[in-house]
C-alpha cells in the first residue's frame, strides 16, 4: 500500500509542529582577503525550525588544532527537503553543529543529521 501525497504533505506539516527550536544552516565558503589569501568563512543558508537531541553515542576524541578534544555528537531534525551536506553547520542555542551525516529516504517526512560538536 503506497501512501498518497496529500497524505505525506499532511503528515510532514504535522510533523514540522514538533520541532521546537530554530536553527541556522551554514555553508563554508572561500573569500580572498586584502592580501589576497584565500580565507575560509561561513555563509548562512537559511534559518529553519529544528530539534536537537543528544544521539545516544558515547563522545569520541578527535585532534583539533593539535589538541585531543571530545566530540559530543547530536542528532537534529529537519523539515523534510531541508538542503544540507556534510561539513555545513547548524547553529542553534548558543551550540554550533558540524553535520556529519544526512539521512535522505523515501516518502521522507522529515530529515535528520548526526553532528558534532564544535567547541
Amino acid at each position: 500500500m503506497s501512501i498518497g501525497a496529500g497524505e505525506l504533505a499532511e503528515l510532514r506539516r504535522e510533523a514540522e509542529r514538533f520541532l521546537p527550536d530554530v536553527c541556522v544552516l551554514e555553508r563554508k565558503t572561500t573569500a580572498r582577503d586584502e592580501q589576497g589569501y584565500e580565507v575560509e568563512t561561513w555563509a548562512t543558508l537559511i534559518t529553519v525550525a529544528c530539534r536537537v537531541a543528544d544521539s545516544g553515542l558515547s563522545p569520541t576524541e578527535r585532534l583539533i588544532a593539535e589538541q585531543v578534544r571530545a566530540t559530543v555528537s547530536a542528532v537534529v531534525t529537519l523539515p523534510a527537503f531541508t538542503v544540507m551536506n556534510v561539513e555545513d553547520r547548524i547553529t542553534t542555542g548558543g551550540r554550533t553543529l558540524e553535520v556529519v551525516h544526512v539521512g535522505v529516504r523515501s516518502n521522507e517526512i522529515i530529515r535528520r543529521c548526526l553532528c558534532a560538536e564544535v567547541s
